[in-house]
């Protein structure tokens, strides 16, 4: 008798799969938003079997999908987007991310999906200064130039001198306790 799982597994005319840069020979990703394990042959010193390949099943979280994925004995999450993103659009270029041009971050058909700067990121999600007119920090202690600048994952700048004295403050509260 036929599992389900084979018909979803099977390629239809609808769904075309890739391999996943970093990954080839482990996943792949499909046009359609969805990720799955290739077919792999095990073996050790006593046997050698097979692990048949299926659809992964991503989890939510923080309204994004992730994968569980596993390569040579180690797990981790990742962010189907990303993934599929990589595996049809190529692998981003620094400072560069996959990003939804929707505002479904669920959705993560191919047609979903574009190269982005961090930047065009910020700004379409609404943070448009991104501290590019300041010259001196928030507290207006410190200049926000040379080794005291330090551009965060989104691309705004931050105040070095301030952010290690918030980080010593946490640390000496840490301690009291």
């Amino acid at each position: 008798m036929n599992d389900p799982t084979d018909e979803q597994i099977s390629t239809t005319d609808a769904e075309l799969w890739r391999p996943i840069p970093g990954y080839e020979g482990y996943y792949e990703a499909s046009n359609l938003g969805r990720i799955r394990s290739v077919d792999l042959w095990m073996s050790n010193s006593h046997r050698t079997r097979s692990l048949r390949g299926r659809v992964l099943t991503p989890t939510l979280d923080r309204n994004r999908l992730k994968v569980s994925i596993s390569v040579a004995g180690k797990r981790r999450y990742v962010l189907a987007s990303r993934l599929i993103g990589m595996a049809w659009l190529g692998v981003p270029p620094d400072g560069h991310r996959i990003a939804h041009i929707s505002e479904d971050q669920t959705d993560n058909r191919i047609e979903n999906l574009t190269i982005m700067s961090v930047r065009e990121i910020g700004i379409r999600n609404g943070r448009r200064n991104l501290g590019k007119t300041r010259d001196v920090c928030q507290r207006g202690l410190h200049p926000l130039s040379g080794p005291n600048l330090q551009i965060n994952a989104c691309g705004s700048r931050q105040c070095r001198a301030c952010r290690q004295a918030a980080a010593r403050v946490w640390r000496e509260a840490r301690k009291a306790r």
